[in-house]
């Protein structure tokens, strides 16, 4: 009877372990694709500082809000430290580009601007609600 018990147990926790990694293998998969979006918002604003303020605060604040909800989800610590790093501004800006690089990159989505005033992006925090399945 012990042994069945601690077999069943045994299959809950790994049963549980499977599906918190698919739900981190899946914001990893949302959080790539909003820092991409983010990465043409941040760098195409570059030369204009007011705009570029005002796409580094929204980003600043998707951010926090997104480690917000991962803490009250409560995923791992290891998995929020590796998403804050590859969201931090150095992570995220092309500075190490030649200017010409950065304006063929701008050049891909050339309504990146409009994106960014509508709102046409990722609400990564919201997402990271439905995944994980915080409010």
């Amino acid at each position: 009877m012990l042994r069945s018990l601690f077999l069943c147990l045994l299959i809950l926790s790994a049963t549980s372990a499977n599906a918190q990694t698919a739900k981190i293998a899946a914001f990893n998969k949302v959080a790539e694709a909003s820092l991409e979006q983010f990465r043409m918002f941040l760098n195409c604003s570059a030369t204009d500082p007011e705009t570029h303020t005002q796409v580094q605060a929204s980003w600043d604040e998707l951010i926090a809000d997104t480690v917000k909800v991962l803490e009250r989800t409560n995923v791992p610590a290891n998995v929020i430290a590796t998403f804050k790093a590859s969201a931090a501004p150095a992570a995220v800006m092309l500075t190490e580009r030649p200017f010409g690089e950065v304006i063929r990159y701008c050049g891909r989505d050339q309504d990146w601007a409009k994106k960014f005033l509508a709102q046409d992006f990722i609400m990564l925090p919201t997402a990271a609600a439905r995944i994980f399945g915080g409010q």
